[in-house]
């Protein structure tokens, strides 16, 4: 009996199980040394692993707030973000009212089976006894958001907001 597998998409078969876990060793150590010498491979690795889809995308932007949005806007512009920076580039007053963002953002993303951390990548740094959050992107959703402009999107939403509220 033919054994089947997907690796990135593709479904694949072998004729034994040691065969299949051969031939997926294989095309996983294919693809990290691809990866590692072209970076436009790698994002689109990182997005077929991810699972996200422009659909996907669409869904999830269409079904966040605007505070939420305006988190990510701030996020995509730094590229990397700490809380107590983001907090006040969102006009926050503390790091508490941006969990509160977060919350949010959880609760709108909920009804579609997407959680915040396959959006966010949040890394804790600790210097002594100070603690810092640091926001950015996870790969696969950085990479798809990249392919299909929503960025752009995000970008130009903002701006003309800002240009709307200074009249």
């Amino acid at each position: 009996m033919a054994i089947r597998f997907k690796y990135l998409g593709q479904e694949y078969q072998a004729d034994t199980p040691e065969e299949a876990i051969k031939l997926e060793a294989l095309l996983r150590a294919a693809t990290e040394k691809k990866a590692k010498a072209d970076p436009a491979f790698a994002r689109k690795v990182a997005q077929v692993e991810s699972g996200w889809t422009e659909e996907k995308l669409r869904h999830a932007l269409n079904k966040i707030g605007p505070m939420q949005m305006k988190m990510l806007v701030r996020i995509w512009e730094n590229e990397t973000i700490d809380a107590e920076d983001l907090a006040k580039e969102l006009g926050l007053p503390s790091q508490v009212a941006l969990a509160g963002v977060l919350s949010g953002l959880s609760k709108q993303l909920k009804p579609l089976n997407v959680r915040p951390n396959d959006i966010l990548q949040i890394d804790v740094l600790w210097t002594g006894r100070n603690k810092t959050r640091i926001f950015a992107f996870q790969p696969g959703f950085e990479a798809v958001a990249e392919e299909y402009g929503f960025a752009d999107s995000f970008l130009m939403d903002e701006e003309s907001n800002r240009k709307q509220k200074k009249k």
